[in-house]
């Protein structure tokens, strides 16, 4: 079969498509389409945009025989040709996901969309028509799990009374409909009119017309065609055939499970007779210790019926324990099942605590999430609302990305300065984290950390079916931790220190790295810069160098995503004595960690910066909210606290 199915539209019916002017006509005519159960084959993007209301375009695109081939044969064929008149319609259909609800009877959510690309070139210049429709495919095939949205987005367009939902399905197809113009400006050649390419149908040779194509390719190179798959059957008779040879070889008698009950005291055997009924059978089974037995228990089976199970007990003094299992026809000694176990193999292992705990059992099962098509002002927003650090970027309600006060320091800011962009501007999808690290609600904690350790990820979704249903952070796995280490009796003195830590003094958890800028000759990026650097959350501005005074202040994470994303103030122009908060909330070092927590919880503030008694205007170090998580909260907290106040 060739690479490509061709066919003529030079046939009955054709009247009704009346011939149109070509002489001012793009080039190129690209047609997305999707099947619907109800209205049948529809556009769902096109380029240039207007040809989504083309009527005469439509009822080509409609009738083209891509629709009605076999998927299997499409499978093996580039594409599939119309020839209309003045034009060539290439053509190819793919298949992708779907979570959209299906109207026809038989198909289920997820049934996967059925989709057609349609390239139309004039038929002159039908030589640039297979590359180019290859190389669209290719880059149009990676969104193929996302382009349900734009069926989405078209049935929420048509809604007179559109929710809250049809609003965020339709930004979310905006944003895909501007990848795609992206793909296909990026792709096609800038030609604007048929009339410009006039002097190359004047190339009598087809090695003419694709160097001339060569000339104006701007293209990726097409994409490596993948080797045809076949699936070979065995014949059914022959397969019966090999089947009826086999069962003389099938043993008559099978152990179908081995395992230890009541808390690994006895072995528990299930054996099963997978032949014909069986009389007078022998079942015995014996201890054996260096090759001899040092007990025996033995049994009679009258008769024994075919697919039949049978149960046996049997106690254990130690795992290193062996057991012969004989199974004998009483009349002629015929062995029919012969088998040693060892104790030990079968004997349960307890699991480890952390194996034991799954994601469901401790997640916030409330995440905060916003659309992947809404701006970073918004976002910011309902951070600061929830007084939370993240946020889970979402298309169509399914988690795609994640984005933390740490990703808008070190991409937002920065652009926002240098560019001078508004953060109303900037779509939260373009500053997201992705691929998005996740987890399933049955997984463990062990599963959980391995994941932080080997990414450094700090908050990880929790998903099911798709769906995002909790979130974890990395504190909540040390606070598991460390409960679990102070419940264990014997390591009650290791741990005493974490257990009374509340009458410890603040010294002892202190960050003695404090950061101090001259509020006169640093900037909000000198700020940026060293908090992205040094991975911190906050530093100290003053005016007397290391010493901090009455004019001393702190600039936080929040402090800076607030003042200018969430209140618009100039990020070139703001000063740091605008950014910081000020009088500075302190303790001396000497004071216990009881004060500390209840200072921060009580002022509704994440770091506490601690002073010299004997030198106040000396800066100590500084506590962080995460300083105390990192010790366990719940055994050094004062009675009624309310710890989660503080994050």
């Amino acid at each position: 079969m060739s690479d490509y199915l061709f066919e003529s539209g030079e046939t009955e019916g054709t009247d009704e498509f009346p011939l149109k002017d070509v002489s001012k006509k793009s080039v190129y005519y690209v047609f997305l389409c999707y099947f619907d159960e109800k209205r049948g084959h529809l556009p769902l993007y096109t380029y240039p945009n207007n040809l989504k209301f083309d009527e005469e375009e439509l009822k080509i695109i409609k009738i083209h025989s891509i629709w009605f081939l076999d998927a299997g044969l499409s499978d093996n064929l580039q594409h599939v040709d119309l020839d209309y008149h003045d034009r060539i319609y290439l053509a190819i259909k793919f298949t992708g996901k779907s979570w959209r609800e299906k109207t026809r009877a038989g198909l289920d959510k997820q049934t996967p969309e059925t989709y057609v690309l349609i390239l139309s070139v004039p038929k002159q210049f039908s030589f640039l028509g297979a590359d180019l429709l290859m190389n669209l495919y290719s880059k149009i095939k990676e969104y193929s799990d996302e382009l349900y949205i734009l069926i989405k987005k078209e049935i929420a367009s048509y809604k007179v009374i559109k929710s809250k939902k049809d609003k965020t399905l339709i930004k979310e197809g905006n944003l895909i409909e501007e990848e795609l113009n992206k793909i296909c400006e990026n792709l096609l050649p800038n030609i604007p009119e048929v009339d410009q390419l006039e002097s190359l149908a004047s190339a009598e040779m087809k090695k003419n017309q694709k160097l001339a194509y060569l000339f104006l390719k701007e293209l990726s190179e097409s994409p490596e065609s993948k080797p045809r798959k076949f699936e070979i059957s065995v014949d059914e008779d022959r397969k019966k055939e090999d089947q009826e040879d086999r069962a003389v070889f099938v043993k008559p008698i099978i152990i179908k499970s081995i395992k230890t009950i009541d808390n690994n005291n006895k072995l528990e055997l299930t054996l099963k007779n997978q032949s014909k009924n069986l009389r007078d059978i022998r079942i015995q089974i014996s201890r054996v210790q260096e090759f001899f037995e040092t007990s025996s228990w033995e049994t009679s089976i009258d008769i024994w019926l075919t697919n039949e199970e049978l149960v046996f007990t049997y106690p254990i003094s130690n795992e290193d324990e062996k057991f012969q299992v004989k199974v004998e026809n009483k009349q002629d000694s015929t062995k029919l099942l012969s088998k040693e176990i060892v104790a030990k193999d079968y004997i349960q292992k307890v699991k480890p605590f952390f194996d034991t705990i799954a994601m469901k059992d401790f997640m916030d099962k409330n995440p905060v999430t916003i659309s992947s098509s809404e701006n970073i002002k918004n976002a910011v927003s309902i951070m600061n609302e929830n007084k939370i650090d993240y946020i889970i970027l979402t298309l169509d309600e399914k988690p795609i990305g994640i984005i933390t006060h740490r990703d808008i320091l070190k991409t937002v800011l920065p652009m926002m300065i240098e560019h001078n962009i508004k953060p109303e501007n900037i779509k939260c999808k373009s500053v997201m984290s992705t691929p998005l690290q996740s987890v399933k609600k049955d997984d463990n904690i062990r599963k959980a950390a391995l994941i932080i350790l080997q990414t450094g990820v700090k908050k990880l979704p929790v998903l099911e079916d798709s769906k995002l249903i909790g979130i974890v952070r990395t504190n909540d796995l040390i606070n598991i931790y460390l409960n679990q280490q102070l419940k264990d009796p014997d390591l009650e003195k290791k741990y005493k220190e974490i257990a009374h830590l509340n009458k410890y003094p603040v010294e002892r958890i202190m960050n003695r790295k404090v950061v101090i800028l001259d509020i006169e000759r640093a900037d909000l990026l000198d700020v940026i810069n060293v908090m992205n650097e040094r991975k911190i959350g906050s530093v100290l501005v003053s005016t007397g160098g290391e010493r901090c005074g009455k004019d001393c202040g702190i600039i936080t994470e929040r402090n800076i995503l607030k003042r200018i994303i969430e209140y618009g103030k100039d990020p070139r122009e703001i000063t740091l004595k605008e950014l910081m908060s000020s009088p500075l909330i302190t303790i001396y070092k000497d004071e216990i960690i009881e004060k500390a927590i209840q200072t921060m919880v009580n002022k509704g503030i994440r770091y506490l910066v601690v002073m010299d008694k004997d030198n106040p205007e000396k800066v100590e170090g500084i506590i962080s909210n995460t300083d105390i998580l990192n010790l366990d909260i719940s055994k050094v907290s004062p009675e009624g606290l309310d710890i989660s106040q503080v994050f």
